[in-house]
Parts: structure tokens; C-alpha cells; sequence
């Protein structure tokens, strides 16, 4: 997911990522943006933004989003972010 690509398949696996990353694991908006391929936190903020709002009108979004929230909760993933 450090791809640059924009097409709207990548763009929200990403936000989909970063949603995740804040809620289950609690990383700041630069440590995301940094963990993606280098992104400004002000990227980051905005696709946070963007996955709520497709989170509230898209169940399978909503649906990826919390099983991605799921395996980022094991312990090796946890330790793996950090």
C-alpha cells in the first residue's frame, strides 16, 4: 500500500489501512502517513475523513474495516506497528 496509484481501489484499501492503524493500534497521523510510503499527516487526516463518511454508507467498507481493526489487534501485529 506504499503505491502511489489513485485508482479508487487503492485509494480506499489505503484509507481503509489508515482508518485501522488509529483506531486498533492508536498511531498519530504522521506515523501512518510514514508507514505508507512517506504521505504528509495532512493525507492521512484526509483519508481518515473519507473513511468514516464511506464507513456511515458502505457496509462492505464498514465490514473491512473492522476485520482489518480485528487482525491489527493480535499481538504480533500490534508489536509489528509499533
Amino acid at each position: 500500500m506504499k503505491s502511489s496509484l489513485r485508482e479508487i481501489e487503492h485509494t480506499r484499501a489505503r484509507w481503509a489501512i489508515m482508518w485501522a492503524a488509529r483506531k486498533s493500534i492508536g498511531l498519530s497521523t504522521p506515523q501512518i502517513g510514514r508507514r505508507l510510503g512517506g504521505r504528509d499527516h495532512t493525507t492521512v487526516i484526509h483519508g481518515l475523513r473519507r473513511a468514516e463518511a464511506l464507513r456511515a454508507s458502505h457496509l462492505p467498507f464498514r465490514e473491512l474495516t473492522n476485520a482489518l481493526c480485528a487482525a491489527f489487534t493480535t499481538p504480533a501485529t500490534k508489536e509489528q506497528f509499533q
